[in-house]
């Protein structure tokens, strides 16, 4: 068993685009914090949705894999993380959408798992239906994604009222010669567009279960991969959580990174665990490091489970019984990981 882990991230990003998911707009949600003498909502606070998250660390995870010679499906090859087609889906519109041939081997193969393929069927020929989950509408069958995330949410700044700031840039694109009599289509070549950028102090918070990696959660429960092809797969995952906290995400990566820097990182380690593990203490929360070391102390005491803390940036006022190794360097955090978890 390798084991689970939960990480939690603190970030101060500035200028960032990272939620677009609809053109020209940031996604701004309403918060509730609480503060000295009660409570504080704020209306319009700016958001990341874990959804955008679980992409970021998809697209890298794949990036690994096909280094590493990694299996995987056609469509999580190329990137694409789509709910698995159903069975009603010609072949021929598969092969159109991924540019194949109706013959191509890896289409055939994925076509007879959309047809009928068992979970361990799905899991042994992609780690991304294995480690991000699937569901397959027809013949109904779900995975239940082993990497999880929080949405990205703001820290409550006392010096500030608003616990985040949200600004509209207007941006152009310029054609130093403009003829006259051109067509409307053609004079929309050159015209301004706006874009949004919020900054602010934000914390996320995600869980990974290692130990399913290859496992059906439905049948025998019998691993179904390689122990080399499942050593690819745990260290893609650790590895992959390395862009979320070192800021190489992005909607609009060509023209705005993210002014970022990462200010408090704690990575919980859980081996020995009979049931999934906690979920820390979003960093959204004040005493939210002191608040987590006590979940964790509590479940280990609950559980016997063996449970070690790297952090980052953070200096907890107790250990509360547990095992913290403070690191220097951010990213150490999911090194210390990798090697107290696979070796």
């Amino acid at each position: 068993m390798a084991g689970q882990l939960a990480l939690v991230a603190k970030l101060m990003i500035n200028m960032h685009s990272l939620n677009t998911e609809r053109a020209e707009e940031i996604r701004r949600v309403p918060l509730v914090y609480k503060i000295n003498d009660g409570y504080k909502v704020v209306e319009e606070a700016v958001a990341v949705s874990g959804v955008m998250l679980k992409h970021y660390h998809f697209t890298t995870m794949v990036e690994y894999l096909r280094r590493d010679g990694g299996k995987l499906c056609p469509f999580c090859k190329r990137g694409i993380a789509i709910r698995m087609p159903s069975k009603r889906i010609p072949k021929s519109d598969l092969a159109r959408i991924l540019g194949v041939s109706e013959n191509n081997k890896e289409l055939e193969r994925y076509y007879q798992h959309v047809q009928q393929g068992s979970e361990g069927d799905i899991i042994s020929s992609c780690a991304g239906e294995d480690i991000h989950g699937f569901l397959r509408p027809d013949p109904p069958l779900r995975r239940e994604s082993l990497v999880k995330f929080s949405w990205l949410l703001p820290s409550i700044l006392s010096e500030l009222e608003d616990p985040t700031m949200f600004t509209v840039v207007q941006h152009t694109r310029v054609i130093p010669n403009i003829p006259e009599n051109l067509s409307e289509d053609a004079k929309q070549l050159q015209m301004p567009y706006p874009r949004g950028y919020g900054n602010g102090v934000f914390g996320f918070v995600s869980l990974a279960n290692l130990e399913l990696v290859g496992v059906p959660i439905t049948g025998s429960g019998e691993r179904v991969i390689d122990g080399n092809e499942k050593s690819k797969r745990q260290r893609a995952i650790i590895r992959s959580y390395a862009p979320l906290i070192g800021s190489v995400m992005g909607a609009s990566m060509a023209k705005a990174l993210p002014a970022y820097k990462t200010l408090e990182v704690m990575l919980v380690i859980v081996k020995n665990s009979p049931v999934s593990i906690p979920v820390p203490v979003h960093p959204m929360y004040d005493n939210y490091v002191n608040d987590t070391l006590k979940i964790f102390s509590s479940y280990r005491d609950l559980t016997k489970a063996n449970v070690r803390v790297y952090t980052y940036g953070v200096r907890p006022s107790e250990t509360y019984g547990l095992d913290i190794e403070r690191v220097s360097r951010p990213l150490d955090v999911l090194m210390q990981a990798e090697e107290f978890l696979l070796g």
